[in-house]
């Protein structure tokens, strides 16, 4: 990894898992829930990330309100390993920059859960992008978990994805790598 300088990572489902927490802000609203769809889906590893399609809500009701909690992040934690991992890359002397999709309303609370679940990070070091276009950070590696980001980068990027139960609306169109957890892919990169 010695010549790799800069490493995007993104948030959702790399570094943190909220989508349990909407399962049960959906729960807490809906008329009814397709449990035997979304867990046959889950064993294809072919989970809608629209989980809302799971729901039947009220009319007038939208799922996607969840993304608009200003505190949603206030008491997520990292998935397993994964400060280890950034700690890691950060201590070799790597740039990370954390890039992810923001509702507006979140944008603060997500930052402060980097902030909080990666101290080690000197503030003049933290760089955080919000942003659906991911194609337009420059970085050599980029860790994501939807390929429909991985296609944007150019061929000089180093792509990981990090591999999750969910259908991808793209298909690959350039070479990448997949991890499961962490320690795999740090290994891919010490």
């Amino acid at each position: 990894m010695s010549k790799l300088k800069c490493i995007a990572i993104d948030v959702d489902l790399v570094l943190v898992d909220v989508i349990p927490k909407w399962h049960t802000y959906l729960q807490s609203l809906c008329l009814s829930y397709d449990a035997v769809r979304y867990k046959k889906d889950l064993q294809r590893e072919r989970v809608d990330y629209n989980i809302t399609h799971y729901y039947e809500l009220p009319v007038g009701v939208d799922g996607m309100d969840f993304w608009r909690q200003d505190d949603l992040y206030d008491d997520a934690t990292p998935i397993k390993h994964a400060v280890a991992g950034v700690e890691e890359i950060y201590t070799r002397g790597h740039d990370i920059v954390f890039v992810s999709m923001c509702y507006h309303e979140h944008t603060k609370s997500k930052i402060n859960f980097l902030r909080r679940s990666f101290p080690f990070i000197h503030n003049d070091d933290f760089h955080f992008i919000s942003t659906k276009s991911k194609g337009m950070v420059r970085c050599d590696v980029l860790v994501d978990d939807r390929a429909m980001f991985l296609n944007k980068m150019s061929d000089k990027t180093l792509c990981i994805k990090f591999h999750t139960p969910y259908l991808q609306c793209e298909e690959p169109r350039q070479h990448y790598i997949t991890h499961n957890n962490w320690k795999d892919l740090l290994r891919s990169l010490v």
